[in-house]
């Protein structure tokens, strides 16, 4: 029989965050609703977290809180506020204050030059290489290169690359590729359970990935501008 009655414990989720970055409400209105109609799937009473690190005025606060409940988001937090009036208000108004923990991208890791490829300026393109795990919090970046992971990546992680990602372990985290707006880039996955899989600005989460390719080895693409995937 269980000794304990409840317990706590902390555990990473996925939630999309709306960063705020000026006031119009007339263009916020027909941009929100645009994104709603692009992706009803994910954002449809979707619970959110606002960031309003350049977002300052509490009049403006109350316009916008409005009619973003207005299209059915549920706000879960708001976080980066460096207006202490303005965040002490919003607190009080019963949203809670979310605290960003910082992980800086690794960019100290070995690079191999492959010389098979070239890049459009005849210069060799460059591949990093990860031997390993990439365990949840962290964060590896790879800047105009392949990215190779030799090893699995946990749940929470991130892994980016403005090229292609090739994965030879478990895929947990997030992934994404093709993060400069490369749409040919591609991810490569030998076992895939990824918390978030994306080329460029097209994404999928965990539940909406085809379930006959959740644990298979498989490879994400893009065609016609959408999110594909097959397997290997």
């Amino acid at each position: 029989m269980n000794k304990h009655i409840f317990e706590f414990y902390g555990k990473n989720f996925t939630f999309l965050v709306l960063n705020l970055y000026k006031y119009n409400l007339k263009y916020f209105e027909f941009y929100i609703k645009k994104k709603i109609l692009e992706f009803p799937n994910i954002l449809k009473k979707a619970p959110i977290i606002i960031n309003i690190k350049f977002y300052m005025e509490i009049s403006d606060w109350l316009l916008i809180k409005n009619l973003i409940l207005s299209f059915k988001f549920k706000i879960i937090a708001f976080c980066e506020c460096e207006n202490f009036n303005l965040k002490n208000y919003i607190i009080n108004s019963g949203i809670p204050y979310l605290n960003i923990i910082r992980n800086n991208f690794i960019f100290n890791i070995k690079k191999k030059k492959n010389k098979k490829y070239k890049d459009k300026n005849n210069k060799f393109s460059k591949t990093v290489v990860i031997n390993n795990p990439v365990r949840s919090g962290q964060k590896i970046y790879a800047e105009n290169s392949d990215l190779i992971i030799i090893n699995n990546v946990s749940y929470g992680a991130e892994i980016i690359s403005s090229r292609n990602i090739h994965i030879y372990g478990i895929l947990r985290g997030k992934a994404i590729a093709g993060s400069l707006g490369d749409l040919s880039a591609k991810i490569f996955c030998k076992s895939c359970f990824p918390e978030l899989i994306a080329i460029y600005s097209n994404y999928w989460l965990y539940d909406q990935i085809p379930k006959e390719f959740i644990g298979t080895s498989s490879y994400f693409f893009l065609k016609d501008n959408n999110l594909r995937v097959k397997k290997i």
